[in-house]
């Protein structure tokens, strides 16, 4: 069956329909190289066929992670309806990642991944690093891409093996829309991103362009009360070991730093102002 197509392929599968799975030596059936070159009128045949949509080859990837990874839309949805598995199950002690978390750094348009997503596919999925595709539509500044994914129950807290967030992703990247999308948001962070993995002042000092600093600098996320803690770190010597550094950028990064250090004085006073209201109003009741 490899290597034919249309008329050609037919005729052999009406002669041979047992050989429909046949694989080659990498486990690759005629279908999975089929998905591969996008050729959308040799996969509905072979399905039609019987074809498996769901055999794997030695490198644990099958027709619909082939037709995924190499953003052949065209044959994403017929391999979907014959019963393709969004997230086929990996053998034990194997880490990869799923058709949608393949699809996701490829993905010149969102067609593919809703897709995958309306077939139920797991948006949280994660690869060998444990970055979900939400983390791929940050590096790339997909903002049509990482609303989908939010809309779909996309993680906005995750963290990969490397302790980054698609918020440091942004930064490190400096995605601006998908930085600006992510900070409208922030009430759907579980904690303050500044306090988990990456500090987002580091990641700020280490890659940020000016208008990523200016986005930072007006968003609540630097005027919020939060620990003193965050603003412990050497930010201004780390950028200014950049080679990049311009006078424009460590002005701005030293106004983003003012403002989060006010929020830290802040939070002090506002620390302070509690303790002693609870001071009052015990020493009231034992009266």
């Amino acid at each position: 069956m490899l290597g034919l197509s249309g008329s050609d392929l037919e005729a052999e599968l009406l002669l041979h329909p047992e050989e429909v799975d046949l694989p080659d030596f990498m486990g690759r059936t005629a279908l999975a190289w089929a998905a591969a070159r996008n050729d959308r009128r040799a996969v509905v045949t072979l399905l039609r066929y019987g074809a498996d949509p769901n055999i794997i080859d030695v490198q644990i990837l099958g027709a619909l992670s082939n037709a995924a990874a190499r953003g052949h839309t065209a044959c994403v949805k017929p391999l979907l309806d014959a019963g393709a598995d969004p997230d086929p199950p990996l053998p034990s002690g194997i880490k990869k990642g799923s058709p949608l978390n393949i699809a996701a750094p490829n993905a010149n348009d969102a067609l593919r991944v809703k897709i995958l997503l309306d077939f139920r596919a797991d948006v949280n999925q994660a690869s060998v690093d444990d970055k979900t595709a939400l983390f791929y539509a940050a590096q790339k500044d997909d903002a049509m891409l990482a609303i989908l994914l939010l809309e779909n129950g996309a993680e906005i807290n995750m963290s990969s093996s490397t302790r980054d967030m698609p918020l440091t992703t942004a930064i490190t990247h400096n995605s601006h829309h998908v930085l600006q999308l992510f900070l409208e948001r922030g009430y759907e962070y579980s904690e303050c991103p500044r306090l988990k993995g990456p500090h987002l002042l580091d990641a700020t000092a280490l890659y940020a362009d000016l208008k990523t600093i200016d986005i930072l600098a007006n968003t609540n996320h630097f005027r919020l009360k939060y620990d003193r803690h965050f603003a412990l770190g050497d930010f201004r010597k780390t950028l200014r070991d950049r080679k990049d550094v311009t006078e424009k950028l460590s002005f701005a990064f030293g106004e983003l730093l003012r403002i989060s250090e006010g929020a830290s004085h802040v939070a002090e006073s506002d620390k302070r102002l509690l303790e002693a209201w609870f001071m009052h109003h015990a020493s009231f009741g034992a009266q």
